[in-house]
């Protein structure tokens, strides 16, 4: 036996980190800049997605997908490339995420190995978006969400990752109400 100290999941961290991309103010604190954990890029990544159009690769980093293209069709859009094991995870992330940005007024091109995300113009607000069984979409969607309203239909499988995912919301002051 021993007692092992575990950096805190860069990962998760991303979704709370967007809200201030998104003009919120949050604290993510315990993360370690020297980790090797590859989604920490996304620190640099919404730094980019913040101010440009810049082209992104996932290729090594797949879970970051669904919230930085959220961000990418919230600010300035994005071309993303290495997105073809997005395919293979709890859902086809890429093709998901593109309906559901769609759905909001966007527009996301997905091809074999890159997606193109472009800034929405005209945001269609108070939709309901589908959160395909994955974690990582209905996250990403709240986040979305939390800026123009709607309804998120399966978000419980956030229990895979981050049970606690909404209750944090509320703690940051995101009003959010379970439907039955």
């Amino acid at each position: 036996p021993k007692n092992l100290s575990v950096e805190a999941d860069a990962s998760n961290a991303a979704f709370l980190d967007a809200f201030n991309i998104l003009s919120g103010d949050v604290s993510v604190l315990g993360l370690n800049d020297k980790t090797l954990q590859p989604d920490y890029i996304y620190k640099s990544y919404f730094e980019r997605i913040n101010d440009t159009v810049p082209t992104l690769s996932l290729a090594s980093c797949p879970d970051l997908g669904p919230i930085t293209f959220a961000l990418a069709a919230l600010k300035n859009g994005a071309h993303f490339v290495g997105t073809k094991r997005l395919k293979i995870k709890e859902s086809d992330r890429a093709s998901a995420m593109a309906r559901e940005l769609e759905a909001l007024g966007g527009r996301v091109t997905v091809n074999e190995n890159d997606v193109i995300v472009s800034k929405i113009e005209n945001i269609k607000e108070n939709q309901t978006l589908i959160c395909h069984n994955d974690h990582r979409i209905a996250m990403s969607l709240a986040c979305v969400l939390s800026t123009v309203g709607g309804t998120l239909d399966g978000c419980e499988c956030v229990k895979k990752s981050y049970p606690h995912f909404f209750d944090d919301l509320r703690q940051l002051g995101i009003d959010w109400e379970e439907i039955i």
